[in-house]
């Protein structure tokens, strides 16, 4: 499954450079009694723009393209029991041996996956010390390691108690069960669906 596509992100990645390229410039080539302020002013737009506008702008991108790829289930003959949206994608769990999966960095192809390749099912509860900031289910398909991140904390750690921690733990413990049966599904087909 390919999870990124260079022309996607070179687009969104790569605009904000060149507009943080201009205002540079720009700035250079303002007198230097104007310089502070005309920095200033740019390098709040800019920051503006690259942490508040553009990740909402990612997120809401990757769910309408997700929206509008599920409606074309039907006509693929992929339908799903489970739907999960995770930081890095949307994942669709079809019991019957399949994965449909959209990638936070390649929104633009549903990709599918055969389960009977699925290997290594289990859940990763990220322990350390006495508590977790990554809880995930993670598994091999085809040879490469994948992850579906239940909780994703950025700032420090949860306590393993935490009720969050419990739910995303949960959470993960479902999609590896899912995974499981669909892969039993699949194998029981003999695979490639």
């Amino acid at each position: 499954m390919k999870k990124t596509d260079p022309v996607y992100l070179l687009t969104w990645y790569g605009i904000p450079l060149a507009v943080l390229v201009v205002l540079l410039a720009v700035c250079f080539f303002i007198s230097a009694q104007a310089f502070s302020i005309a920095f200033s002013v740019s390098m709040i737009v800019y920051i503006v723009l690259c942490v508040i506008v553009l990740p909402n702008r990612f997120a809401s991108r990757l769910e309408k393209n997700a929206l509008e790829m599920e409606r074309t289930f039907p006509q693929q003959g992929f339908t799903y029991q489970y739907k999960f949206t995770a930081h890095d994608g949307i994942f669709y769990i079809d019991t019957n041996g399949r994965l449909g999966v959209v990638w936070r960095n390649n929104p633009t192809a549903l990709q599918f996956a055969d389960l009977s390749r699925l290997s290594e099912v289990r859940v990763h509860d990220g322990q350390q010390f006495n508590g977790t900031a990554l809880v995930s289910c993670r598994f091999r398909l085809d040879g490469k390691k994948y992850k579906i991140a239940t909780l994703r904390v950025s700032n420090g750690q949860l306590p393993m108690k935490d009720p969050k921690v419990a739910e995303a733990i949960g959470k993960a413990n479902t999609l590896c069960q899912l995974l499981l049966t669909a892969q039993q599904n699949a194998r029981s087909k003999g695979g490639n669906i």
